[in-house]
C-alpha cells in the first residue's frame, strides 16, 4: 500500500511539475514573441519613416525642377515680348526720322534751288545792266582810265567769288550733318550777301565814275 501510494503521489508531482513547466514555457514564449514583435514593429516604423522621407524629398525635388523650368520658360516669353516691342518701337522711330529727314531735305533742296534761281536772275540782271551801261559809257568815252579798269576787275572778281561760294555750298551741303550743313549754309549765305552788296556798291561807283547820270536805269 505504501509503495502504491508513493507511486501515485510521485505521478501527481510529476504531473504538477509538467503543468508548471508548460505554464512557464508559455510565459517565456509569449515574452519572447512580444519582444520580437516590438523589435520588428520598431524596424518597420523606422523603414516607413525613411521611405516617406525619401518619397517626399523626391517629390519636392521634382516639383522644384518643374517650377524652375516654368519660370525659365516664362522669363523667356517676357524677354522675347519685350525685345519684339523694343524692335518695333525702334523701327517706327527710325522710319519717322527717315521720313522727316527726307521731307526736310526735299524742302531745303527746293529752297536752295529757288534761292539759286533767284540769285542767278538777280546777278544776270545786274551783269546785264552793268554791261549795258558800260557799253553806253564806252560809246560816249573813247578810253578808260586806270580807276575804271580797276573797278571793273574788282566787280568781276566779286562775281567769280560769289559763283565759287555758291558752287561750294551746293557741293558741301550734302556731305555734312544737319547742324554743320545749316551752319555752313548760313555762313555762305552771309558771305554771298556781303559780296553782292560790295559788287552793287562797286557797280554804282563805276557808273558814277563813267558819268552815266543822264542815262535811264
Amino acid at each position: 500500500m505504501k509503495e502504491s501510494l508513493e507511486q501515485r503521489l510521485e505521478k501527481e508531482r510529476d504531473e504538477v511539475r509538467r503543468k508548471a513547466g508548460m505554464v512557464i514555457r508559455a510565459h517565456i514564449l509569449t515574452y519572447t514573441a512580444r519582444k520580437h514583435f516590438k523589435r520588428v514593429k520598431g524596424s518597420v516604423v523606422t523603414l516607413q519613416g525613411y521611405l516617406r522621407t525619401h518619397i517626399q524629398r523626391k517629390w519636392f525635388i521634382r516639383r522644384c525642377l518643374a517650377t524652375r523650368v516654368l519660370q525659365k520658360h516664362r522669363r523667356g516669353q517676357v524677354a522675347r515680348a519685350s525685345c519684339r516691342k523694343l524692335r518695333e518701337e525702334r523701327r517706327k522711330r527710325e522710319e519717322e526720322e527717315r521720313k522727316k529727314r527726307e521731307q526736310e531735305e526735299g524742302k531745303k533742296k527746293g529752297e536752295d534751288a529757288g534761292e539759286g534761281k533767284k540769285e542767278g536772275e538777280v546777278e544776270g540782271e545786274k551783269e546785264g545792266g552793268v554791261e549795258a551801261k558800260a557799253a553806253q559809257g564806252s560809246e560816249k568815252k573813247e578810253g578808260k582810265t586806270e580807276e575804271e579798269a580797276r573797278q571793273m576787275e574788282e566787280i568781276l572778281r566779286i562775281e567769280l567769288e560769289i559763283e565759287r561760294l555758291q558752287k561750294q555750298r551746293e557741293d558741301g551741303v550734302s556731305q555734312l550733318c544737319e547742324s554743320s550743313r545749316q551752319e555752313l549754309r548760313l555762313r555762305r549765305d552771309a558771305e554771298i550777301k556781303r559780296l553782292k552788296k560790295e559788287a552793287s556798291r562797286k557797280a554804282t561807283e563805276l557808273i558814277d565814275l563813267l558819268d552815266f547820270g543822264g542815262l535811264d536805269p
